[in-house]
């Protein structure tokens, strides 16, 4: 009896597990020059860990926005080649930082990055961890022209569980304006603080525009920054024509990021 009654709604239960795991967006492959996730799979594993804090399963999690400094100057003098070599190991080390559960590492535009740290919610010990990821990107780096080296300036965004989660675009925005103050202030860590003035206006900024199927190793080449910020307000570079809006989507179908692209300081 007990096999019967079991059995007559067993299949439904076991159909209702397969719709909630099936998914009809596949992951994107991880990012061709770094190995790490590319802006779309970032954007849509954010929105998971994001989740996951919204229902409690997480208490807390810092994000960590990455701009290499220098790397500009490597591309110039080494050519791009070199410059390949440098993202590519610089992945490595971040994807090491990242060998946690549901811990993300992702390549958001040409030498940004990105790492969602769950569980991380001190902000004396993200500071600490900020910083010693700065030192591993920061380790001389061995290529076919020989060692070279390039810093990183990283925005510190500590996030709550308790008091609601905010969007994924709201989270990247929030760890962006602080990495941005700390490259405006010279480089290596900022935390972010919402009672400080945000360093560009979002509406003049643009997004990166990808161009598919071009690029060495099938990577898309990336739009130089569009804007520029000069005594507090955004102005556009002349040398850099505008670039349209790009939505990438999350998970589902059900929000949408825009990836917006930063000014650079000076």
């Amino acid at each position: 009896m007990a096999y019967t009654e079991l059995g007559w709604w067993a299949p439904l239960l076991a159909g209702g597990f397969v719709i909630l795991a099936w998914d009809n967006h596949p992951m994107p492959a991880p990012d061709p020059r770094t190995g790490v996730l590319n802006p779309e799979g970032f954007g849509r594993r954010l929105d998971g860990g994001l989740g996951r804090m919204r229902r409690g399963m997480t208490p807390g999690a810092t994000l960590l926005s990455m701009d290499l400094d220098l790397f500009q100057a490597v591309n110039d003098r080494y050519g791009q080649p070199a410059g390949d070599e440098v993202l590519r190991e610089i992945g490595g080390r971040l994807a090491a930082q990242a060998r946690r559960p549901h811990a993300l590492a992702g390549r958001l535009g040409g030498d940004e990055f990105a790492l969602f740290l769950p569980g991380l919610t001190q902000v004396d010990v993200a500071m600490r961890r900020a910083d010693d990821v700065v030192a591993a990107v920061s380790s001389p780096v061995a290529t076919s022209v020989g060692p070279v080296s390039v810093g990183a300036s990283v925005g510190v965004l500590v996030l709550d569980s308790w008091g609601g989660v905010p969007s994924a675009g709201t989270v990247l925005r929030h760890a962006d304006q602080a990495m941005f103050h700390a490259k405006r202030d010279g480089g290596r860590i900022h935390l972010y603080d919402g009672r400080e003035p945000a360093p560009f206006d979002d509406t003049w900024l643009e997004s990166r525009r990808w161009a598919p199927g071009a690029g060495a190793g099938g990577a898309p080449p990336l739009a130089p920054r569009a804007c520029l910020s000069r005594g507090g307000r955004t102005v556009r570079r002349p040398d850099v024509p505008p670039a349209p809006w790009h939505v990438y989507p999350l998970a589902r179908g059900k929000s949408t990021l825009h990836r917006t692209g930063l000014p650079r300081a000076g």
